[in-house]
């Protein structure tokens, strides 16, 4: 007579002295596994993820399964949501939990015309919910390494890279005729400077955002007086004094406040 068989998938199948047909044996095993997935699908595998719905806290939903956030304005109210650029978009979420122990994944999907696309994970572990950490794809990197390889995709003759990386020149400004403030758009060039009691040339405090190392240098191209440099109140000035006529002087930034000047500079 049929008995059963296995100890996970529970089957009966007949013996051999039942004189069955082969047909009816695969008929009752059949039916039997049938069963069993039909239990399997229901119970193990949902097709259809929960909704999360409006004011939805991420952080208490912690049973393993899949949930779906269907309306970006939703995410917006909900908390804990992981955020692109400062903005919520609909999404599919993915928990697994073992004990204390909690496994989120948030893919992000974006709206019509703005798809985002995006996967964003975090855990749970000893209490406290990790920072979701964003996936990076290959247009993020690319979006950071370009711009630190100038031109990478040119090819140079000796001659062109002399010519395309060689240092700056320096060239001169229109002739200053009265006192003077160096600012930003002297940075890498000469102040020329003619006034005629000589003048003084006053380097600026930090408000004006020269970086540090930036060089500016000075011309007195007057012919008989001399060209004072001094800081503005605040900055300080190492070898500060006067330029004699047609003397060139350099000034380089080193601190927030301080410069040093270098050449004739008495």
């Amino acid at each position: 007579m049929a008995e059963d068989i296995g100890t996970v998938y529970i089957s009966q199948v007949p013996e051999f002295t039942d004189n069955a047909d082969i047909q009816v044996a695969f008929e009752l095993y059949h039916t039997s596994m049938e069963s069993h997935l039909g239990d399997l699908e229901s119970s193990k595998v949902d097709k259809t993820p929960d909704v999360l719905g409006d004011l939805k806290d991420l952080n208490t939903v912690e049973e393993t399964g899949y949930y779906i956030q269907a309306s970006s304005a939703s995410a917006e109210t909900g908390t804990n949501y992981p955020a692109e650029n400062n903005e919520f978009y609909a999404g599919v979420l993915k928990v697994v939990k073992s004990s204390t122990l909690v496994f989120q994944e948030y893919h992000m999907m974006g709206e019509t015309g703005n798809i985002i696309n995006r996967v964003y994970r975090r855990i749970r572990l000893g209490g406290s919910w990790s920072t979701w950490e964003k996936s990076i794809s290959s247009n993020d990197v690319i979006s950071i390494t370009d711009p630190r390889y100038l031109l990478k995709e040119n090819t140079y003759t000796r001659t062109q890279a002399n010519n395309a990386f060689a240092q700056k020149y320096f060239v001169e400004t229109s002739l200053k005729t009265a006192n003077y403030t160096i600012a930003l758009d002297d940075l890498n060039k000469v102040v020329a400077m003619n006034v005629p009691s000589g003048g003084v040339l006053t380097v600026p405090t930090n408000d004006v955002a020269f970086p540090l190392g930036s060089v500016v240098n000075v011309y007195n191209a007057n012919p008989t007086a001399f060209l004072e440099i001094k800081g503005a109140d605040g900055v300080v000035v190492r070898n500060p004094g006067t330029i004699e006529p047609y003397q060139e002087a350099s000034l380089r930034k080193r601190a927030a406040n301080e410069w040093v000047a270098a050449g004739p500079v008495y």
